[in-house]
C-alpha cells in the first residue's frame, strides 16, 4: 500500500511525493471527463426520443461495500466497463484509497442496469431494515443496491418495493421478511442457476411484471421462483408477459397462491398444481396444493369519490359487500399500486361495508382499495384504487346540517287516508347541505335505490311512488341523511253520477274509481235555477241545486223524465241527481266552479225538449284540474 497518493488500479501509482488532501484529489478528479448521465447535456440525437439503439441512462444507487469489493470490480459488475471506476470515485470524495475498501461502507454507484443477482429498493414506506452482511440489520433507503443472499424485512403498516435486473416488482407486505436467493437445503435448494429465488420467511410478497417487459418471454425455468416453507411457486408472463401474483405464509406454516394476471404453478408434498389467471391455492405443511380455486371479483367502492378530500385524518371508507366474502381487506397507501403503505386492515367483518383508520392519516394525497377474502383465506381481486386528500386533521365528529324542503304544491301524509305526501305535477325537492365545523365535501343523490344526478333527484319523477334519499359527507367524513317517501300524483281528478238512493250509474269524465252511494245529501249553499225559455209556468223547468265542495245535488220542482249517457231516469222533488267528485290518490278534490245552461231542443216555437248542460271544473290539492260536463235531456212534450 502507497500512503503518499492512490495506487491506480493495476499497478500505477498517483504519488506526489506526499499523501493528497481532499481538496487536491476533488482538483485532480474534476479535470475526469464527465460520466454519461443525468449531467450531461444531452445531444440533438437523444433530445429526439429514445430509439432502440439508445444507451441506457446511467442511474445512482447506495451500496454496502462486501468483501473483496473494489471500485474497479464494483464498475465492472454495475456499468459493464471497469475502466469507469475514476466516475464512482468521484461520486465518494470520502475514500482514501479506491484498492481498500473497507466491509460495511456505503458507497454512491452509478448502474446502468441492475445485475441478474442485484435488486434495488425501489420504494419504502415507514419501517423497513435491510441485512447486508456484514452490515446487521439497519434501516433501508430508496436506491439501496441489494445483492443475492441479503434480506429485507418491513414491520407493522410498513412495505417495500424491490426492482430487479427484468423490471420486475416484489412488493413486501407489512410485517414480512424476504431473503434473496438465500442458500437452503433440499428440497427446495435451487437446482436451475437461471432461477431467481425468493424466500417468504414471514408475511407475503406480490410479485408484478407489466407486459412487454425485458424478460416477458423467457422460458419458464428462467423466471422467478418464490419459496414458502417447502412449497415453491413460479409465476410466469401469459401471452402479453404481465405478471401479478401474490405469495403470503399462512398462520399455520403453510403456503398461498394468488394470481391476478398471467399463470403460476405450485408444488409442494411431491406434486405441482397450474394455477391460472384469476385462480388461487393453498398448501398446509407436508400436504400437497389444493386444487385451485376462483378469486373473488373486487368489491364496488362507493365513497369517498375518486379525488375526494377530507379534513380528517380518520375518514371512512365504504365500499358494497361481495357475495362469499369472509372478511376484507382495506389498504391506504402512497401509490395506486399499494407499494408504498400507509394503513392496512385484513380483518374487517364481512358484515360491514365501512372502516375507519385506527390512527390519523397523514396530511397529503392517498390512495385507497379494498379486496374480498375468501373463507379459505386467499385474497381477491382488489378495486381499483382511489385518490384520498387529506386536508386536516381535525377531531369533528358533527354530521353535516341538512334541510329538505317542498317547492310547489304537495300533501302531507294524514291519518287513516294517506301514508306518505302527495306531490303534485310542478312540485320539486329542494335540498339545503350546510356544515358549520368544516365544509360540505359531496352530496349523494338516490331515488328507488339507485344513484342519480342532482336534477333527476329534484324532479319530476314518474307517476307512482318513489323514495328520495341524499347523503352529504362533509370534509370530515361525517354523514348525514335525509329521505321523503311521496306519491307522485299527475292524474286528473274524475267525475261520477248517481240517484239519491240508489247506488252509482255511470262515469262522467276519467273517474278513476267508483266512489258508491251518498250517505248524507250535500247541502252547504242552495241555489235555484229557472228555465230562460219559456214565460209559461207548467213549461218551465225549475231545479233546486245544493252544493258542498266536493258534490253538487239537483232536484227538480216537479216529476221530470230526463235521458243521462242515453239512460232514462226519473227525477223529483225527493229523487235528485247527484255529481260527485273523486280522486284515487288524494281522495277529496274540489269543484271549483260550475255552470248550468238550458237549452231548448225541436222545432217551432212549442219546442219539444229541452237540453240541460251542466259543466263542472275540479281540481285536487295537489294543482291537477280536470273539466266535465254532464247532459241531461228531456224527454217527451213539456
Amino acid at each position: 500500500m502507497y500512503r503518499n497518493g492512490w495506487r491506480e488500479p493495476g499497478g500505477t501509482r498517483l504519488g506526489l511525493g506526499r499523501r493528497l488532501s481532499r481538496a487536491a484529489l476533488a482538483l485532480a478528479l474534476a479535470s475526469v471527463p464527465a460520466f454519461a448521465g443525468a449531467q450531461e447535456t444531452p445531444t440533438s440525437d437523444a433530445a429526439a426520443g429514445p430509439s432502440a439503439t439508445e444507451t441506457p441512462r446511467t442511474q445512482e444507487g447506495w451500496y454496502v461495500v462486501r468483501q473483496g469489493d473494489t471500485l474497479e470490480g464494483l464498475s465492472q459488475r454495475f456499468l459493464g466497463d471497469a475502466s469507469r471506476w475514476r466516475e464512482n470515485a468521484r461520486l465518494n470524495p470520502q475514500l482514501d484509497d479506491p484498492n481498500r475498501l473497507r466491509p460495511g461502507e456505503r458507497l454512491r454507484l452509478l448502474y446502468l442496469q441492475l445485475p441478474t443477482d442485484a435488486a434495488v429498493v425501489a420504494g419504502r414506506s415507514n419501517r423497513v431494515e435491510g441485512r447486508m452482511p456484514p452490515v446487521p440489520w439497519r434501516e433501508t433507503e430508496v436506491d439501496d443496491l441489494l445483492r443475492w443472499r441479503d434480506a429485507v424485512r418491513t414491520f407493522e403498516e410498513s412495505s417495500a418495493e424491490l426492482r430487479f435486473a427484468d423490471d420486475s416488482l416484489l412488493r413486501i407486505g407489512e410485517e414480512s421478511l424476504i431473503l434473496l436467493d438465500a442458500e437452503r437445503s433440499e428440497p427446495v435448494r435451487r437446482r436451475e442457476p437461471a432461477d431467481d429465488t425468493i424466500e417468504i420467511v414471514v408475511g407475503q410478497a406480490d410479485l408484478a411484471r407489466a407486459a412487454g417487459d425485458r424478460r416477458a418471454a423467457a422460458p419458464a425455468g428462467e423466471e422467478i421462483r418464490i419459496v414458502v416453507g417447502e412449497a415453491v411457486a413460479r409465476p410466469s408472463g401469459g401471452d402479453e408477459g404481465e405478471v401479478e401474483a401474490r405469495v403470503r405464509k399462512a398462520d399455520d406454516g403453510g403456503a398461498q397462491l394468488m394470481v391476478f394476471a398471467g399463470a403460476s404453478d405450485l408444488a409442494a408434498g411431491g406434486r405441482s398444481v397450474a394455477v391460472a389467471e384469476g385462480m388461487g391455492s393453498i398448501t398446509a405443511v407436508g400436504e400437497p396444493p389444493s386444487e385451485p380455486e376462483r378469486l373473488l371479483p373486487a368489491p364496488e367502492l362507493i365513497a369517498p369519490d375518486d379525488g375526494a378530500r377530507r379534513a380528517t385524518g380518520r375518514p371512512e371508507l365504504s365500499w358494497r359487500p361481495i357475495d362469499g366474502a369472509a372478511s376484507y381487506v382495506v389498504e391506504v397507501c402512497r401509490d395506486a399500486d399499494c407499494g408504498q403503505l400507509v394503513a392496512r386492515d385484513d380483518a374487517v367483518s364481512a358484515e360491514l361495508g365501512a372502516w375507519r383508520p385506527s390512527a390519523d392519516l397523514p396530511i397529503e394525497a392517498l390512495f385507497w382499495r379494498v379486496a374480498a377474502r375468501a373463507p379459505s383465506g386467499l385474497d381477491g381481486y382488489a378495486a381499483q384504487a382511489r385518490t384520498l386528500n387529506i386536508s386536516s386533521n381535525l377531531d369533528d365528529r358533527r354530521a353535516p346540517d341538512l334541510a329538505l324542503g317542498v317547492d310547489g304544491r304537495s300533501l302531507p301524509p294524514r291519518p287513516n287516508i294517506n301514508d306518505r305526501w302527495i306531490f303534485g305535477p310542478a312540485t320539486r325537492l329542494r335540498l339545503e347541505a350546510s356544515d358549520v365545523e368544516t365544509a360540505v365535501a359531496e352530496t349523494r343523490y338516490v331515488l328507488d335505490g339507485a344513484d342519480t344526478t342532482a336534477d333527476a333527484w329534484r324532479g319530476p319523477w314518474t307517476p307512482g311512488e318513489h323514495l328520495a334519499v341524499a347523503e352529504s359527507v362533509d370534509e370530515a367524513g361525517n354523514v348525514a341523511r335525509v329521505e321523503r317517501a311521496f306519491v307522485f300524483d299527475v292524474e286528473p281528478p274524475g267525475i261520477v253520477w248517481g240517484i239519491e238512493g240508489e247506488g252509482p250509474r255511470a262515469e262522467v269524465a276519467n273517474a278513476p274509481e267508483d266512489p258508491g252511494q251518498l250517505d248524507e245529501p250535500p247541502s252547504r249553499r242552495v241555489e235555484r235555477f229557472d228555465d230562460p225559455h219559456s214565460f209559461w209556468p207548467w213549461r218551465k223547468i225549475e231545479l233546486t241545486i245544493r252544493r258542498d265542495p266536493r258534490q253538487i245535488l239537483i232536484r227538480p220542482k216537479r216529476e221530470l223524465r230526463v235521458t243521462v249517457d242515453e239512460k232514462p231516469v226519473d227525477l223529483g222533488p225527493e229523487r235528485g241527481l247527484w255529481i260527485l267528485s273523486n280522486d284515487a290518490v288524494c281522495l277529496d278534490p274540489e269543484i271549483l266552479n260550475y255552470r248550468l245552461q238550458i237549452d231548448r231542443v225541436g222545432r217551432g216555437w212549442r219546442g219539444k225538449r229541452a237540453r240541460i248542460a251542466l259543466t263542472l271544473e275540479v281540481a285536487d290539492p295537489v294543482g291537477n284540474r280536470t273539466t266535465g260536463e254532464l247532459v241531461l235531456e228531456t224527454r217527451g212534450r213539456r
